[in-house]
């Protein structure tokens, strides 16, 4: 081995925060019972988006029954 090589071959490798870090938590069993037990509440309906919705059913069902 030549001197650079060994060098090299000692370096630390900085972890990849992402990969070697956040990913093994988050699929940590425990941790993904920690995270489904919190996890986002339901959002409230929204009534405008709802009723549009509902007029564009209509629109669809009035043509494919025609």
């Amino acid at each position: 081995m030549r001197r650079g090589e060994l060098a090299k071959s000692l370096e630390v490798q900085v972890p990849d925060f992402q990969k070697d870090v956040i990913m093994p938590q988050i699929y940590d069993l425990a941790n993904i019972k920690l995270i489904q037990s919190y996890g986002f509440k339901d959002s409230p309906i929204n009534k405008v988006a709802e009723l549009k919705k509902k007029k564009i059913e209509n629109v669809i069902k009035a043509i494919v029954t025609k």
